[in-house]
């Protein structure tokens, strides 16, 4: 069984929110560290009770940040600037670490020492960055100008209508070691690393090759800029007013704001050796995801009306049901969940098959049946607040689509309908388990509205048949 105390862990969510907490703290490194963190789970907390909305914990504490500089701006104006001088760089909030990642740097380089072992297990080898914070639009002697802490360059994003075709987008054919390191270089990017599998390789393929020589300038600092780049050969410096903060070998990249954002270029590139790097731009970038999401989203919608227990929901309960869904794919063997444990995910079964076994309190194990296409289950252990009931172990290749507690509870626990069925599959999963504990032969009666599928492999699994309604199967598997 699994400890409680990582369950509370995971239930809570906690492990993403104070990684990006430290995160927050080493990027902007208060002078008060422990004030700065109160503030920020604060910040938090504000947020949960304005809305039950899933909550991005970098933005929340990012906004905090900036609120803090602000104030302290207000009570502490700036003095006169020196002409000599440079005032502390202020960066972006999610790429200000460039400068303290535990890469090669130049011998030039002033870089403020790090602590390699904590930032290791936060960024990946040659994780990339395109800028430090972009300095005003101002330039005087074609040098980079002054930087203001709390002026913000201005960015803006193009109005991207999603393709009523898949297929629209431009494929550039890559060898296994490229595509492998583009793969290794995205797959902790703050852009990349969430997404879906699908959408993730529409945009690989679409990445184009870019041959550099040594010296070339790949970017310039304040120069509009469009692409990012993966590093499959060569070696790149990454500085900043001059400053080299930075170099990238294979596997690393630099430039992902350009793929959310139209805004100047806040680090110049230059290749040190000679290259090869592979690009997108940031019109096929957020085309291919609107594109793919969307028809992800019809096609979530048409697979949920399918569904019984979601007949006769409004179709914007529908769509909000769709965008919350998260699909998963398991390998054949693979346990989906674990009797015993505690319930964080509503399951449907999209694509495959799955046997549903449970432990007896005499330690014998049955195989109750097997789901496929349309069955759900794991919403009892979510509604009662239970350890799950049964295991679910997938049958070759699996594809599920899945609903967090906090979504589930959200979309589907104030529609009637759907918790009375909930309420009526879960009688019946009674029933089902009440005849387990009893002697079984083979002329075992099962109540034929309690039924799923017949598998009379043995007199120790019950012969069943599919009911009228698709649920876990007549197990009580929650």
């Amino acid at each position: 069984m699994q400890d409680t105390r990582t369950s509370y862990y995971v239930q809570n969510d906690l492990e993403r929110m104070f990684d990006e907490l430290k995160g927050v703290l080493l990027r902007h490194q208060p002078t008060a560290p422990v004030e700065f963190a109160i503030g920020c789970l604060n910040a938090i907390q504000q947020k949960k009770r304005e809305s039950n909305e899933p909550l991005q914990y970098s933005k929340v504490f990012s906004e905090y940040a900036y609120s803090i500089d602000t104030n302290s701006q207000r009570n502490n104006p700036p003095k006169p600037k020196m002409s000599h001088g440079l005032g502390k760089k202020r960066l972006r909030a999610d790429e200000e670490h460039i400068t303290s990642l535990p890469y090669p740097t130049s011998s030039t380089s002033s870089l403020q020492p790090f602590n390699e072992e904590n930032q290791s297990q936060r960024y990946p080898p040659f994780a990339s960055s395109s800028s430090i914070r972009t300095l005003s639009p101002r330039f005087q002697n074609n040098q980079p100008p002054p930087f203001s802490k709390n002026r913000r360059n201005s960015v803006s994003a193009e109005s991207i209508r999603p393709s009523e075709h898949c297929n629209n987008f431009p494929l550039y054919v890559k060898d296994a070691i490229s595509k492998r390191q583009i793969e290794e270089a995205t797959q902790n990017n703050l852009l990349f690393r969430d997404m879906d599998k699908e959408i993730k390789d529409k945009v690989l393929d679409a990445m184009f090759e870019k041959p550099v020589k040594k010296d070339e300038v790949v970017i310039r600092q304040g120069d509009e800029g469009d692409n990012f780049y993966v590093v499959t050969h060569g070696m790149f410096e990454i500085s900043v007013n001059g400053r080299v903060v930075i170099t990238v070998a294979d596997g690393g990249s630099f430039g992902e704001l350009a793929l959310m954002y139209n805004t100047p270029r806040a680090a110049t590139v230059k290749a040190i050796t000679d290259g090869t790097l592979w690009a997108v731009d940031r019109r096929t970038f957020l085309s291919t995801i609107a594109t793919y999401v969307d028809h992800k989203r019809k096609s979530y919608e048409s697979f949920l009306t399918s569904i019984d227990i979601f007949n006769g929901l409004h179709p914007s309960e529908i769509s909000k049901l769709a965008d919350a869904l998260e699909p998963v794919e398991y390998r054949d063997g693979d346990k989906i969940i674990k009797q015993g444990d505690p319930g964080d995910y509503f399951y449907i079964i999209e694509e495959g098959y799955v046997g549903v076994w449970k432990e007896f309190e005499n330690g014998n194990n049955h195989y109750l049946s097997t789901l496929s296409n349309g069955h759900y289950f794991g919403e009892l252990a979510l509604i009662e607040d239970k350890p799950r009931k049964a295991t679910i172990i997938a049958k070759g290749s699996v594809k599920l689509v899945a609903l967090k507690r906090d979504a589930f509870d959200r979309l589907l626990g104030s529609i009637g309908k759907v918790m009375d069925i909930i309420s009526k599959n879960a009688q019946s999963y009674d029933i089902i388990e009440y005849q387990h504990h009893q002697p079984l032969s083979p002329a075992s009666p099962v109540p034929e509205s309690m039924v799923i599928d017949s598998i009379p492999t043995s007199r120790d699994q019950i012969t069943t048949r599919r009911s009228g309604y698709s649920g876990a199967g007549g197990v009580n598997v929650l």
